[in-house]
């Protein structure tokens, strides 16, 4: 499957620098390029069956090496997709080292032991980053203890960081109801202090609520007035042609 990977992005960038190229010159592939192809290919050779070293096979661990740029590529889309991919990307990050850390609970067991399994050394390993530690798993040699001690004061850490980015990113999602109830709370303090009547009040309210119903809050001139002159026509235009289309077109004839 690297093999292939590998072969795959070669050639789409190679296709992709001959589309970029000029008619005069040749595709050529940046420093940039050839490093992330090279990094792939070191990845792709199973160096621990070559040469009869298991831990060669972590060289494979280069292929994380794309995927910080991939994902800060993937955050210039929208505000509800970025905040996603930032959720997902967290929890794979989470889900990655839990996983290291469990390999390395495995690792340190006493010669020719073989009772603990995977799924135990993960059950440990996310009870102790999330300082909770039942005590149904506990280490048995100093090897362990002292892997143990390291894993709860990273799980100290790691357990402020994920409540704290959990719940800003699930604040995120739904960015704009927070804004539009943002606006409405404002708008209340301002009517209160300024003793407008109950009638206006209600009145303004139901223009908002207006606003919400149709446009999610949305003040369509000030997002077009950000465009350049083109996307604001090509915009307008596409905002209303429900009305354009519902306008009958009436050709004249001369006689």
């Amino acid at each position: 499957m690297l093999l292939t990977d590998l072969v795959i992005r070669f050639l789409s960038t190679v296709t992709l620098r001959h589309r970029e190229r000029s008619d005069n010159q040749q595709p050529t592939l940046t420093a940039i390029q050839v490093g992330g192809l090279v990094l792939d290919g070191v990845a792709a050779i199973p160096w621990g069956h070559l040469f009869g070293w298991p831990v060669l096979d972590l060289l494979r661990l280069v292929k994380l090496v794309r995927l910080g740029p991939m994902l800060r590529t993937q955050h210039h889309g929208g505000v509800l997709h970025s905040t996603v991919i930032r959720l997902g990307s967290f929890l794979f990050w989470l889900g990655l080292a839990a996983h290291w850390l469990a390999c390395g609970w495995l690792a340190l067991q006493s010669g020719g032991e073989s009772r603990g399994t995977y799924l135990e050394a993960l059950y440990w390993c996310i009870t102790t980053l999330t300082t909770v530690g039942y005590g149904d798993v506990t280490p048995t040699t100093q090897a362990q203890t002292i892997y143990t001690m390291a894993t709860m004061i990273l799980g100290v850490g790691v357990y402020g960081y994920v409540i704290g980015n959990v719940a800003n990113l699930l604040t995120k999602l739904d960015l704009v109801k927070a804004n539009y109830q943002s606006t409405l709370e404002r708008l209340a303090g301002f009517m209160r202090y300024r003793k407008i009547p109950p009638p206006m009040q209600q009145r303004i309210f139901d223009y908002y609520a207006y606003l919400w119903d149709n446009r999610m809050g949305y003040d369509e001139a000030m997002v077009l007035a950000d465009l350049p002159p083109t996307l604001q026509a090509e915009l307008s235009l596409l905002l209303k042609r429900d009305v354009i289309c519902a306008v009958p077109v009436i050709i004249p004839t001369l006689w």
